[in-house]
Formats: C-alpha cells, sequence, structure tokens
C-alpha cells in the first residue's frame, strides 16, 4: 500500500509543477499590464502559490511519512479536483461545446484525482473487523 501511495502522491508533484509554471507565466504577465488586470492576476498567481505549496507539501509529507499525510493528501487531492472543475466552468461562459471539451480533457486526471481521494482516504492498516 505504501508503494501505491507514492506512486500516486506523484500527482500532486505535478500539479504543483503546473501551478508554479502558472505563477511563473503569470509573474511575467503582470510585468507588461497595468490597471485591473494587473490585480487579478496578481490575485491568481497568489492563488496558484498556495495551491502549489499545498500540493508540494502533501507530496513532501508522503515521501517522508509525515503524521499528517493523509490529511495533506485529501486536501491536494480536493483542491486538484475542484481545480480541474473549476476551469471547466469557467469555459461554461463560451458555451457547451467548450465546456464538454475540456471536460474531456480533465477526464484522466478526474479519475486519478478520485483514485488519490478513495486511496488516502482509506487507513493505512485496513483490516477486516470480524465478530468473535
Amino acid at each position: 500500500m505504501r508503494f501505491l501511495r507514492l506512486i500516486l502522491s506523484t500527482y500532486f508533484l505535478l500539479f504543483s509543477f503546473v501551478s508554479f509554471t502558472g505563477v511563473y507565466v503569470f509573474i511575467q504577465n503582470i510585468i507588461l499590464t497595468h490597471g485591473k488586470l494587473m490585480l487579478i492576476l496578481i490575485l491568481f498567481s497568489a492563488c496558484l502559490s498556495v495551491a502549489g505549496t499545498i500540493f508540494v507539501l502533501a507530496w513532501w509529507s508522503n515521501w517522508r511519512e509525515w503524521v499528517f499525510a493523509r490529511i495533506w493528501a485529501v486536501a491536494a487531492s480536493l483542491l486538484s479536483l475542484s481545480m480541474l472543475h473549476g476551469i471547466s466552468l469557467f469555459y461554461y461562459v463560451k458555451g457547451w461545446g467548450a465546456f464538454w471539451q475540456v471536460e474531456r480533457g480533465s477526464g484522466i486526471p478526474t479519475i486519478v484525482g478520485v483514485a488519490v481521494l478513495v486511496i488516502f482516504s482509506l487507513p493505512h492498516n485496513q483490516r477486516r473487523i470480524m465478530p468473535e
């Protein structure tokens, strides 16, 4: 079970890489913009920085087997699922076609995110309780 948890925690490492890459791109665009758009980019950069930090903490805590590793993993999994479907809802404004196109592209990450959520929700030493 430990090996499966380590493999699935690389999902968080991937999301942290995407989050910090987004922060890098937003910071480059902040330098070039002014006004309200600059404030929106700063807000998105701050949110992505927090999300990336949560993903890194989830990965690192599972790698080092910290006591709160499962809590970080569940939090990061819920955050990744909300980010995936938040992007889809953003594209819903452009119509159903754009919404379903994004949803089809996020199908595999959603399946992995749900699997991570289920695996990390289970206790470490899961045993069947047999009546005596």
